[in-house]
């Protein structure tokens, strides 16, 4: 069973809070043909008004604790399918963060998943030990409907302005 069959139909949560979004997508090329680069991704505050969800699918906590640093973000820290369908049950994320390494999933597959179902900006974390096949993978990300890729082990000040960035495009999408 695939991450859609599981979320659709099992409550009106989902569908209710997608529904009150846009369905416009922040994609990498509209990011840079965008006419509202006015926005300062180097001061490191997000945008104001109310906690961030990231949900944060990995296989270790490793980057959660630097996430949850971050300040005004609430960190879902998911590690196998059941408890990401559960998640998408009770909530839609501001930004989804994806390992690149998943055991229990292909991390492109899910993201395909992720971007079919909601319009929230999907990050991929690569390792860094596998420079030689990321940009490749990065590659094959994008045309899954990644918006962004970062290496781990992650950079605080990196993760920030990416985030500030997106929930700044994300949110420029919104009011439209």
């Amino acid at each position: 069973m695939t991450l859609r069959d599981s979320v659709k139909g099992k409550g009106k949560i989902v569908s209710q809070e997608r529904s009150r979004r846009t369905r416009s997508k922040i994609r990498p090329s509209s990011v840079a043909s965008s006419n509202v680069l006015n926005f300062d991704a180097s001061r490191n505050k997000l945008p104001p008004s109310k906690s961030h969800t990231v949900f944060y699918i990995n296989e270790n906590r490793e980057c959660a604790a630097l996430l949850e640093s971050l300040g005004d973000v609430h960190v879902v820290d998911i590690h196998d399918p059941d408890m990401l369908t559960r998640k998408l049950l009770i909530r839609i994320p501001d930004v989804i963060m994806i390992e690149s390494s998943l055991q229990w999933s292909d991390a492109l597959t899910t993201v395909r998943q992720m971007t079919d179902l909601m319009a929230a900006p999907v990050v991929l974390l690569v390792d860094r030990h596998c420079q030689n096949q990321a940009p490749q993978l990065i590659k094959k990300a994008y045309a899954a409907g990644v918006s962004d890729t970062l290496f781990l082990p992650l950079d605080k000040d990196e993760v920030q302005r990416t985030l500030n960035v997106l929930l700044h495009f994300q949110s420029q999408a919104s009011l439209r």
